[in-house]
């Protein structure tokens, strides 16, 4: 190495074309660095900077670094001028400044958040490999994606898809060995039979536009109940969704997959297709451990099972367990079910309460913990969170570094 102008530090080698098992040696120790610290080092040199900005060493490093999963919470102002915000939590509830998202889809770090019109909506839609994607709608019934990436604070403006007159549903599947991704959009089509349903679309970063696959019967929608809470769960390498049953909107009926191949399955509920009462409104599918899991509050609000689908091809099920569940009064609603290594964390809307509760599950002794002390005020703010790992993982996921 050798000694510039100031302090800065400069590869002698930068301008050296044999510098391939020099390169090798760097991105070796580089990757066993946290993000933060990685991020640091692209004004070392030229070297450096292209180096640290390729997707193949983004990859080596989110595959070599030790996993430390944190939560982003997301918490949407409903009255308070269109204002949201990002914070980073930990385990223990501290909340972090928040990141920010302005009207281009950029992240800055403790900045406050974009002041969005009132006809405006800004929704996070789902947390994968360090990127976050999003839906912003300003007016009118399409919605704008973007993919983000707060750690570099790149964004993927993602091409509009076709036509359609109604929001569309939008969805996130991923594969967690490849790191690669799909964006669905389901888009609700003309139908002349009492069947509903929709035409699904499909975007790859590396095709760069949309494509069509043949129809299926019902995309994934809202929860009336906890319309707050994600519409679907990726696990395994496959996006999943509750189909709620057509006679009566409260009951889930079964569940769809896709996978990175477009292949749709048809995954029956625990205890299979004979057995409609067991499930109601407050049931929910989580990501857990890489399985699907089925989170659901029984009809007197008094406890939670959790079910693991082991076989998605042939419906099988396991019952994780019981927990009683902790809250005061009625359960009104449930915005966010999401797991950290052996814990689910349960924020609930209570029935006699002014803000949401924070709940930790420990799914290992099934105790419950509630470390939260901020209050986020019912009625004027939305929280919802998601699992998030810092990565350097590129919203396009390409090599370009130009």
């Amino acid at each position: 190495m050798s000694q510039g102008g100031g302090n800065q530090v400069r590869l002698s080698c930068d301008d050296d074309p044999n510098i391939g098992y020099i390169e090798g040696i760097m991105a070796t120790i580089l990757s066993k660095l946290p993000v933060t610290s990685v991020l640091k080092f692209k004004v070392v040199s030229k070297f450096w900077n292209k180096l640290i900005r390729n997707q193949q060493f983004a990859q080596l490093q989110f595959s070599s670094f030790p996993k430390t999963p944190k939560l982003i919470l997301y918490v949407c102002g409903n009255n308070s001028g269109g204002r949201s915000k990002l914070y980073l939590m930990e385990r223990s509830g501290r909340l972090s400044k928040p990141y920010v998202m302005d009207r281009s889809g950029r992240i800055r770090p403790y900045l406050t958040f974009p002041n969005l019109d009132r006809s405006s909506s800004l929704q996070l839609i789902s947390c994968f490999n360090g990127l976050l994607c999003c839906t912003k709608s300003v007016g009118t019934e399409d919605l704008d994606i973007q993919i983000c990436n707060p750690a570099t604070r790149e964004v993927l403006e993602v091409p509009k898809g076709s036509p359609c007159a109604e929001t569309p549903s939008i969805g996130v599947v991923f594969d967690p060995d490849t790191n690669k991704y799909q964006i669905l959009r389901f888009v609700s089509a003309a139908s002349g039979s009492e069947v509903s349903t929709c035409k699904c679309e499909i975007y790859t970063p590396e095709g760069g536009d949309w494509r069509s696959i043949p129809d299926v019967v019902q995309g994934p929608v809202a929860n009336p109940a906890c319309p707050s809470f994600p519409t679907h769960a990726c696990a395994g390498g496959r996006m999943y969704w509750l189909v709620w049953s057509k006679e009566d909107r409260e009951v889930p009926d079964y569940i769809l997959s896709i996978d990175m191949n477009n292949t749709i399955t048809r995954v029956e509920l625990p205890g299979g297709p004979d057995d409609p009462d067991e499930f109601n409104i407050f049931t929910f599918l989580v990501d857990y451990e890489g399985r699907l899991a089925l989170v659901c509050v029984d009809d007197d609000e008094t406890y939670v099972d959790i079910w693991s689908l082991i076989d998605p091809s042939e419906s099988t099920w396991v019952l994780e367990g019981c927990a009683e569940l902790q809250i005061d009064g009625f359960l009104e609603g449930i915005n966010s079910i999401v797991s950290v290594e052996n814990e689910l964390l349960f924020i609930m809307k209570p029935g006699f309460g002014t803000s949401f509760g924070f709940h930790f599950l420990n799914l290992a002794d099934w105790t419950w913990r509630t470390p939260i002390r901020r209050r986020f005020r019912m009625g004027s703010s939305e929280p919802v969170a998601f699992r998030y790992t810092e990565s350097l993982l590129r919203c396009d996921a390409t090599n370009d570094t130009e």
